[in-house]
């Protein structure tokens, strides 16, 4: 079924009126083309729409269910157009979406909105968790604004560097200190495993410690509470394990020497800074972001 918006907008109007002179007086319209409209709107959607009363017209029972989706939908279009053409961080009311894995978020988010609340306060940020494998489709179709974290782009994809990341192991204090951080004094180690981390796997199989995992968890909230009297050790990117210190008796151990560097940056679709909110965000992010040792 196609329908000119316009048309649309001027059955919304009626419905806001009840009234077809004072609905084209609101749109700036002729009564005899408002009535057109309706008419047309009429014979497309088989149904009556208004019905006359004293002092205007009153919708219908199909009127009065489209109503709240046509205020829904022609308020959702106003609000894309007037971001698109002007932001003013001081007064938006805008909602920005980023891609965050959950190791992401527990470094990222709240940086961000620290930042947002002091330059803009009305704007909101939505963390979304999406497959890494379908970002540059998520980025494209706008179901995502930015993404934070390592993603694989193409030539459709903007990114920033943020920092160089690295993977070290923290255990159950009650394991003690390691003598030496070797592939033989990790592989005596037990180990809990978080997500399905490529870059943990990669460490995994590298030191040839698949035989000692003993648990997985989906997620590394989960981490201070199983960890401690566990037994086990877990490999966790830096940053979180700096989060993590003050939330239990844990050891930290860094097997990589030198650390096996995993680049972080921030992605968004190469034609969002045509937006003026999306660009705003996209020049305001990497500064807001700070390296793990910079973390309280």
């Amino acid at each position: 079924m196609n329908i000119d918006l316009n048309l649309m907008r001027v059955l919304h109007a009626v419905y806001l009126e009840r009234n077809v002179s004072r609905a084209a007086t609101r749109l700036g319209l002729s009564q005899p083309r408002v009535s057109n409209a309706l008419a047309s709107l009429r014979l497309v959607l088989d149904d009556a729409l208004f019905v006359r009363a004293p002092g205007g017209v009153l919708p219908t029972p199909l009127m009065r269910r489209l109503a709240p989706q046509l205020d829904r939908g022609l308020g959702a279009l106003e609000d894309a157009l007037v971001q698109r053409v002007d932001f003013d961080p001081l007064t938006s009311r805008r909602t920005f979406r980023v891609q965050m894995s959950d190791s992401a978020e527990l470094l990222f988010a709240t940086p961000l909105r620290q930042m947002l609340q002091r330059l803009a306060p009305g704007v909101s940020l939505h963390s979304v968790s999406r497959g890494a494998a379908d970002i540059s489709q998520a980025l494209a179709n706008g179901d995502v604004d930015f993404a934070v974290g390592r993603y694989r782009g193409n030539e459709s994809i903007l990114q920033r560097r943020l920092f160089d990341e690295h993977y070290v192991v923290i255990s159950d204090a009650s394991l003690g200190p390691l003598a030496s951080v070797d592939q033989t004094a990790l592989a005596a180690l037990e180990y809990l495993v978080v997500g399905d981390y490529p870059d943990v796997a990669q460490l995994i199989a590298d030191f040839g410690l698949e035989n000692r995992i003993r648990l997985r968890t989906s997620s590394y909230l989960a981490v201070p509470a199983i960890l401690p009297g566990s037994g086990l050790s877990v490999w966790v990117p830096y940053g979180i394990a700096c989060l993590m210190r003050p939330l239990g008796p844990f050891v930290m151990h860094d097997p990589c020497q030198p650390p096996r560097r995993i680049p972080l940056a921030v992605y968004c679709h190469r034609l969002a800074p045509l937006d003026p909110g999306l660009a705003w965000m996209w020049e305001r992010m990497v500064p807001a972001i700070c390296y793990p040792e910079n973390l309280p």
